[in-house]
């Protein structure tokens, strides 16, 4: 008498779990066989690869550490690919966004008002408080009063993440100018403040406006980039023009 032998295969089902006193992900895989390769892990923000993490090794798990200090730079997408030789890699993913202050656009538009126009100054930025809402207040150099500003939610913003350049759900902020006269002409700041863990944490930029009998936009390259856990701050200028404004080539 003769029997059958059924040999049973699965390529691994992949689970990524992350625990935030530690910062550390883990992966694990269950499969027939049990012999497993992790391949390097993998940080993603949305299709952009931001980095490789770790490295390739054979077992039933694999831990990645991330920073004891998180970041903007560290949100994301965290993959992870294993086989068993069945099939191709599987992967499991875990997405990770840890509570930061105000990260301003790299590349901001700042406008050159014309007299008697209505004109609108936007500023982009990133922002994730841990509890409460964003605060945003508009000043002008020399004025002690707050200017009336508008807040809400923006298309993807574009910030730079360990050298690549990703998108990242925007908040943007708006200045509206009406009838604008030479009074309008100076320096103007925003700073955006955050409840991050209990402490209030602000982000702050300047910049300059120049009132012109012909209105444009200028494009302003620029390195908005935390400089501190606390405080950046950046200025730009907009000199006083009397002729047609072209944009400037990032």
């Amino acid at each position: 008498m003769t029997g059958t032998v059924f040999i049973i295969s699965d390529p691994p089902d992949v689970t990524v779990t992350y625990d935030s006193s530690s910062h550390t992900l883990t992966c694990t895989a269950e499969g027939i066989p049990n012999a497993y390769t992790f391949s390097l892990g993998e940080h993603r923000v949305g299709e952009t690869l931001v980095r490789k993490l770790g490295t390739q090794t054979r077992g039933t798990s694999v831990t990645y550490t991330l920073p004891d200090t998180l970041t903007y730079a560290d949100t994301g997408d965290y993959v992870c690919t294993v086989t068993n030789g069945i099939k191709s890699g599987q992967k499991g993913q875990f997405y990770v966004a840890p509570p930061t202050p105000a990260v301003f656009q790299n590349h901001s538009q700042t406008l050159v008002i014309g007299l008697g126009k209505t004109e609108t100054i936007s500023v982009p930025f990133y922002a994730r408080p841990s509890s409460g809402s964003v605060q945003v207040k508009w000043e002008k150099t020399e004025e002690s009063d707050a200017l009336e500003s508008h807040l809400e939610e923006a298309g993807p913003v574009r910030l730079v993440v360990y050298g690549q350049e990703v998108s990242l759900p925007g908040i943007v902020t708006t200045l509206t100018l009406t009838n604008v006269s030479p009074t309008n002409e100076g320096e103007y700041s925003v700073t955006v403040t955050c409840n991050i863990n209990g402490v209030a944490k602000t982000s702050k930029t300047s910049f300059y406006v120049s009132v012109t009998e012909i209105s444009g936009i200028y494009t302003l390259p620029n390195n908005w980039y935390p400089l501190s856990k606390n405080y950046h701050t950046l200025t730009h200028r907009a000199h006083p023009i009397t002729h047609w404004v072209h944009p400037i080539a990032h």
